[in-house]
């Protein structure tokens, strides 16, 4: 029997490889990044001097794609978002403490060179293996 697929934040909740697209000088960059899911919103852990934050100042605007291979098809998450640097104290020391390999790379979240990238997202759209068109999704549950 399949399994069947999951829903868009079941998804999202698994800490996904996806791909993050930033805005450079009126040109995309796009890389991978690790999507982290926390208390119902969105992250992404960088470097404080990494060239995304330093676009993301310039121009929030993101673009966020989240494949999901499904047996022999892919289905993904497209997601339009802004983005902030996350400065709450608190949040950057929960997120932290959520991913096991944090300290690997800034040690604690007190380090200056940690920066938290907080996703808020504008439009979801949910495509599953074999359809054509995208399915908007108005609001995550996450």
């Amino acid at each position: 029997m399949d399994e069947e697929l999951p829903s868009p934040e079941e998804i999202l909740r698994r800490r996904p490889l996806v791909y993050l697209a930033t805005v450079d000088d009126g040109k995309p960059r796009v890389r991978p990044v690790t999507l982290i899911e926390n208390q119902g919103k969105l992250f992404v852990i960088t470097g404080m001097k990494d060239d995304k934050v330093t676009q993301i100042r310039r121009n929030d605007n993101v673009e966020i794609v989240a494949p999901h291979r499904h047996g022999d098809g892919i289905a993904f998450i497209r997601m339009s978002a802004h983005a902030t640097i996350e400065k709450d104290q608190e949040v950057r020391a929960r997120v932290a403490e959520a991913v096991e390999w944090f300290g690997d790379y800034f040690g604690s979240p007190s380090s200056p060179e940690y920066a938290l990238i907080r996703i808020h997202p504008d439009v979801v759209l949910y495509k599953k293996p074999g359809i054509r068109q995208p399915v908007l999704i108005p609001k995550l549950s996450l």
